[in-house]
């Protein structure tokens, strides 16, 4: 697993039909970038902590700071659409 990328936010892509990268850390500072390269609908969804976010085909959707949703730890995130499909993935937000 690699350190948190510099910067204000840290990239997550979505492909038909799995995330890049599968296991992300990032800053509780850090917004995330969600990019659908797929296409069709993909979701964001951290399991049992309402984050649930659709991105359409081609398009991005950016949050704010992970701290301000999430505490410093790890959780499992999803497609809610292609979870069956192996569309699964680990979070891990780091304090700063």
């Amino acid at each position: 697993m690699l350190n948190p990328p510099s910067g204000p936010t840290a990239t997550l892509t979505q492909v038909e039909f799995h995330f890049d990268p599968i296991d992300l850390r990032m800053r509780a500072s850090q917004g995330l970038v969600i990019q659908n390269k797929g296409t069709v609908v993909h979701n964001f969804t951290v399991l049992d902590h309402g984050i649930d976010i659709d991105v359409q085909p081609g398009a991005s959707s950016t949050t704010e700071a992970i701290g301000q949703m999430l505490q410093p730890g790890t959780y499992h995130f999803v497609c809610k659409y292609h979870r069956d499909q192996g569309m699964i993935g680990v979070l891990i937000v780091v304090p700063g």
